[in-house]
């Protein structure tokens, strides 16, 4: 069964948020910033690394540099000129050198 939501636990409990609502995830330190698309950021205690072991085989998102994954559903152009995906929310990201061969062709099979 293929899991729809990445867990959060806290002290009070565990939390869920649904991959279709993830804009992008950027790591912040030790920890990742949850974009949403109702304009949330939420604070996970968990590194990119572990995020990233978590919605792997689950949802489609895409690593564009060390500090960022995007949700490729929520992608709206790739300016490949400058290296940068602008996402439905009108963000810009960069697409490092090293992340952008495995960018470009997942975001080819979309």
């Amino acid at each position: 069964m293929s899991k729809k939501q990445l867990h959060i636990s806290d002290k009070k409990g565990i939390n869920g948020i649904r991959y279709s609502l993830i804009i992008r995830i950027a790591a912040k330190r030790s920890s990742c910033i949850v974009h949403i698309e109702d304009g949330e950021n939420i604070l996970v205690p968990k590194s990119m690394a572990t995020v990233m072991k978590d919605i792997k085989p689950n949802y489609l998102f895409i690593k564009t540099h060390r500090g960022h994954i995007v949700n490729a559903n929520k992608i709206k152009h790739y300016h490949k000129a400058i290296r940068k995906v602008e996402l439905i929310n009108g963000e810009l990201l960069p697409v490092s050198k090293g992340h952008k061969p495995e960018f470009i062709r997942k975001y080819k099979q979309l």
